[in-house]
């Protein structure tokens, strides 16, 4: 789990090869913070991911 600071609508990474998406929820104290979690069964370890990429509503990608 974790947090985002910006617009994120979608964070995602890969395990093995495969995309997962972050389940995504507003933190009531700022609305502008997104946290994020990954079900546990689609990444078991996170020394398997690759670093996040965010993006917005439109589908812009956030991070680099």
């Amino acid at each position: 789990f974790g947090y985002f600071a910006g617009p994120a609508a979608k964070i995602t990474t890969t395990v093995h090869g495969r995309t997962v998406e972050a389940r995504l929820a507003k933190w009531t104290a700022d609305q502008s913070v997104v946290i994020f979690w990954f079900d546990p069964d689609a990444v078991p370890d996170s020394n398997v991911l690759t670093p996040l990429i965010a993006y917005d509503a439109d589908g812009k990608r956030l991070t680099k």
